[in-house]
């Protein structure tokens, strides 16, 4: 296994106790503070499988763009990474 698919692990495994430090429906610095770089990692997780489905795209075409888990992750990825500034404010 190469060092590039043990990251995401390593990360979620940061992003998922920052989210849930930050998730008390209490606003204030502490909840900002864990969601932002929850945030950052999130759209940091979303970069690399969309650099691979544009390149699907590019190469293989339409098909094998929908048909690749790459396209789905970053999309997923995108919402969770867009939603968690909104519960930060």
């Amino acid at each position: 296994m190469s060092s590039r698919r043990r990251v995401a692990p390593t990360q979620l495994s940061v992003v998922v106790p920052l989210a849930a430090a930050g998730a008390p429906r209490r606003p204030g610095r502490l909840r900002a503070a864990c969601l932002r770089p929850a945030t950052a990692i999130c759209f940091a997780l979303t970069a690399g499988p969309m650099k691979t489905s544009v390149h699907l795209l590019d190469d293989d075409g339409f098909g094998a763009f929908l048909t690749s888990w790459q396209t789905y992750a970053f999309g997923a990825g995108g919402v969770r990474a867009a939603l968690l500034p909104e519960h930060a404010l």
